[in-house]
């Protein structure tokens, strides 16, 4: 018993679902407007993120929490843009395509994911590790004021890389086992 032979005469037996052309179009704007809602988001706390930080640069005021935060938004904002930037590349729909051309379709995509997986891994922990030594640095050698804020950076990088950790966590395993079986079914 062949279970990959049978399950590509499955997929290649399958019927495509009676799904008026109407509904399919309202699917298809629905997740485009998504899209554009959460490019919109990500724009927006783009803009939050460099008017907040970037107000009090010019102004002159820049307070303990400013100092600590910069650094780390001038390499943050970079880094997520560009890679969001070069996510963006339109990859041919495979769909019809044989079994096999899907499914090296599919790997590449899901290799994709997992490398932005393990990058959302590491730049968790580069910011808990930059907040540790600034923190660190602004508990030994600062104020009150420092100190407070070298404390709220560090408790925030901690619980922003627990979540990062636990989204990998609980992603890699589902996108691991289905990388597998779309290396299988590519082979063929």
């Amino acid at each position: 018993m062949d279970i990959d032979k049978e399950l590509r005469s499955l997929w290649q037996s399958q019927s495509i679902p009676a799904v008026s052309i109407d509904e399919l179009a309202a699917r298809v704007r629905r997740h485009r407007r998504r899209l554009v809602l959460w490019r919109a988001g990500e724009a927006a706390l783009t803009l939050f993120a460099v008017v907040a930080l970037g107000k009090p640069l010019v102004d002159g005021e820049m307070t303990p929490v400013h100092w600590l935060l910069l650094p780390f938004f001038t390499v943050f904002l970079v880094v997520v843009w560009s890679v969001q930037l070069r996510r963006t590349e339109r990859v041919p729909t495979t769909v019809s395509e044989s079994v096999a051309v899907f499914a090296r379709s599919r790997a590449s995509q899901l290799r994709g994911s997992m490398r932005s997986l393990a990058l959302t891994e590491r730049s968790a922990w580069a910011l808990l590790i930059y907040a540790a030594v600034a923190g660190s640095m602004a508990m030994l050698l600062g104020g009150g004021e420092w100190r407070i804020a070298g404390v709220w950076l560090l408790a925030w990088s901690a619980l922003w890389c627990a979540g990062s950790r636990w989204w990998c966590a609980r992603s890699r395993p589902r996108i691991l086992a289905e990388y597998r079986k779309m290396r299988r079914l590519g082979r063929r």
